[in-house]
């Protein structure tokens, strides 16, 4: 079996540039437009938000993701992150 190397995002959006800022604003909307008409109801209906988390804002749907990484002193975490950084 042989392992591939990753590719880069810039090789691929070179390749596809028919996705840009104005397909994610779209997508984004969409996402609020089913938020609140399919899930906010069956959330407040439920009291969702009084056991959990409250109902999300457009900010929370527009947000970009965080991640957390813990680990162990000396272990490889800044390592990981820039092989991360480096796919971008």
């Amino acid at each position: 079996m042989s392992v591939s190397s990753p590719r880069k995002v810039s090789d691929e959006s070179s390749k596809n540039d028919n996705f840009n800022s104005v397909d994610f604003d779209q997508i984004i909307d969409q996402l609020r437009h089913i938020y609140k008409t399919k899930i906010k109801p069956v959330e407040e209906t439920y009291q969702f938000g009084a056991f959990h988390s409250p109902p999300l804002t457009d900010a929370d749907i527009a947000a970009k993701p965080m991640v957390l990484l813990l680990g162990q002193y000396s272990v490889g975490k800044k390592t990981r992150n820039i092989s991360i950084l480096n796919l971008f």
